[in-house]
C-alpha cells in the first residue's frame, strides 16, 4: 500500500474529504458510490459498481475483443472475463 502523506480529519458527522487529486487518479466524480471494507485496522474504500453494472461492463468487453489482432492475448482477455462474470454471479447470490 502506498501512502500519499495526505491526513485529513473526520468531522462531526463522520465524514472526510476525498482530495481532488485522489479522486481524478482514481477517476472518482462527485455522487460516484464508495464501498467500505474493514481490514485488519484498516478502513478500505473501493468505487462501488451494481452487478447488473459489472456485468453490462464485461458484456461490452467482450464485444470489443475482436478488435484484438492477438490471437493469445484475445484468449486470455476472454477467459479473464469469464472469471470475472462468474464471479459476479456468485457474489449476486
Amino acid at each position: 500500500m502506498k501512502s500519499t502523506g495526505i491526513v485529513r480529519n473526520i468531522d462531526s458527522l463522520g465524514r472526510i474529504v476525498i482530495p481532488a487529486e485522489t479522486k481524478k487518479l482514481l477517476g472518482l466524480k462527485n455522487g460516484d458510490p464508495l464501498e467500505i471494507f474493514m481490514h485488519k485496522e484498516m478502513i478500505v474504500l473501493t468505487p462501488y459498481f451494481r452487478a447488473d453494472e459489472m456485468m453490462d461492463l464485461t458484456h461490452r468487453m467482450n464485444s470489443r475483443l475482436c478488435d484484438i489482432k492477438n490471437d493469445e492475448l484475445r484468449t486470455e482477455i476472454f477467459e479473464k472475463i469469464g472469471e470475472l462474470q462468474m464471479l459476479i454471479e456468485e457474489d449476486k447470490s
